[in-house]
């Protein structure tokens, strides 16, 4: 069985994101969350299946899907091996669910993957109660070889070393070719399950419809070395599957499950112009209709490119930018790209009518409240249609995570707190507290002026009524607005 572990109560993981380490964010009560599909699990399934097992995937974070659904899930299945994640932001609680089956389950062997138990396997393995640590982010490539290795291990007995724990550290190449694998299992998910606000992906469509959504693997990995990412890490360089297999998977997605929204799950979409020219031509020429949305790089993008993916459906492209300091910005280790070609190609989405995200870091070496500010100032001044804040997170394996190591400014090893939403580092130019007050900032500075400028707009339109009405509803956020604008015009170092 491969199963996709439940969010812990109170907080939404996002396990595929964070280079497989896992994000979080809070859940406002009576808030709807985007699930994405398991598409690791799902490409594992199609490979055990394959070799003649019998398979079942579970997603625990489906909505409604409380602990007792999914044991009962779990023991009807009656499985002699579990496979599941282990992830940064919800350790505790995936320990914990992992405790409770191996209780309900005695005879299973647990098995856990995922980029923490590739940079961590031993921490992992000596806290858990897993019976093998897969030393792998992919878990496509040694699912095989886990299982089997797994199934050596004599039901409800664990191996026992000198050092502790039974380790196993699967350490496979990472030029491993994405065209070997079968397609995804999707037909072991409840596809039905899976739906999106049309809104966040489609300019001017209602907020209050949902359509059924999902994922398909265009690429891993990312031939850049940003000194804060972890994709290359993890997945080494960037590698990516033809366009047939891409679109095949994707035209069965509308076809065959009625998916109206794709996400492609690629660390950069466009790192290859001409392939990613040619899965555009393929969905235009094979007449699939759908809408897409996917992650690259600002550099990597042209305005013959962006028209092609326009026509061929993509209505979202998500960029980290992380600052919009120049100096800070060369600092990164964003080689090839400045913030001028940043900005022309942000203005060449949106001139498309895509919408754009923009996501950013606070926190990052050399950061003070005077880069703050311009990374204020370049939000104000690109408007993107969305954007996130998030705090610089030194996972093993970065040069961010050396750096910080070596200059004793990480405050915290608790894998709860590293989901880009809490502070786990503290220097002396730039604070922990520093940095949630700069995220706090940066979001209060340009929500108010777009809801300040959108007033205007109405004002200048003549709807009196509907100015009143916003005026009324953000009067209690101007107070800490203009704190929030005070704090940064003041601060600085």
């Amino acid at each position: 069985m491969l199963l996709n572990l439940p969010s812990p109560a109170g907080i939404h993981v996002l396990r595929d994101f964070g280079g497989g380490f896992g994000t979080a964010s809070t859940v406002k009560k009576g808030s709807r969350q985007t699930v994405f599909p398991p598409l690791h699990e799902a490409f594992a399934a199609a490979i055990l299946e394959k070799k003649g097992y019998d398979v079942a995937v579970v997603d625990g974070q489906i909505h409604d899907l409380s602990l007792s659904t999914l044991f009962s899930a779990v023991k009807k299945f009656n499985p002699d091996v579990i496979v599941c994640r282990v992830s940064a932001p919800s350790f505790d609680s995936d320990l914990t669910v992992i405790s409770r089956l191996k209780a309900e389950l005695p005879e299973a062997r647990l098995v856990g993957w995922g980029s923490l138990c590739k940079m961590t396997p031993q921490d992992v393995m000596r806290k858990s109660k897993l019976d093998l640590v897969v030393g792998e982010a992919e878990l496509e490539f040694a699912v095989s070889e886990a299982v089997q290795q797994a199934q050596k291990i004599p039901a409800g007995e664990r191996v026992e070393q000198s050092e502790g724990r039974y380790v196993d550290f699967l350490s496979l190449p990472l030029n491993r070719d994405l065209d070997s694998l079968p397609p995804p299992a999707y037909h072991l998910l409840d596809l039905s399950r899976y739906t999106v606000k049309k809104s966040s992906f489609i300019a001017g469509e209602s907020s209050s419809r949902f359509v059924r959504f999902a994922s398909v693997l265009g690429s891993h990995g990312c031939s850049f070395n940003c000194i804060y990412c972890v994709y290359p890490v993890v997945f080494g360089k960037w590698r990516g599957r033809s366009p047939t297999k891409i679109v095949d998977d994707v035209e069965g997605l509308v076809k065959k499950y009625g998916v109206e929204v794709v996400w492609f799950e690629d660390q950069a979409f466009s790192m290859d112009t001409n392939r990613a020219l040619s899965i555009c031509n393929q969905i235009i020429q094979r007449g699939v209709r759908v809408s897409w949305a996917c992650e690259t790089r600002a550099d990597k993008l042209s305005v013959e490119l962006l028209k092609k993916m326009k026509k061929a459906g993509c209505t979202r492209i998500q960029l980290g930018i992380e600052t919009g300091d120049p100096e800070l910005f060369q600092k990164l280790g964003k080689s090839a790209c400045n913030m001028e070609t940043v900005t022309k190609n942000i203005k060449a989405i949106q001139n498309e009518g895509i919408l754009v995200e923009t996501n950013f870091i606070v926190g990052l070496p050399g950061e003070t409240w005077d880069t703050v500010r311009n990374t204020a100032a370049f939000i104000d001044r690109v408007k993107p249609d969305v954007f996130s804040v998030s705090l610089a997170t030194p996972y093993p394996g970065t040069q961010l995570y050396e750096l910080a190591e070596r200059n004793g400014w990480i405050v915290t090893r608790d894998w709860n707190q590293y989901g880009l939403s809490k502070p786990v580092l503290n220097m002396p130019t730039f604070t922990s507290g520093d940095m949630e007050k700069a995220r706090e900032y940066l979001v209060s500075e340009a929500s108010f002026k777009r809801q300040w400028s959108q007033m205007t707009s109405d004002l200048q339109q003549g709807h009196l009524g509907k100015v009143a009405k916003d005026f009324i509803s953000n009067a209690p956020q101007i107070p800490r607005y203009i704190h929030n604008r005070l704090k940064g015009k003041l601060k600085a170092h």
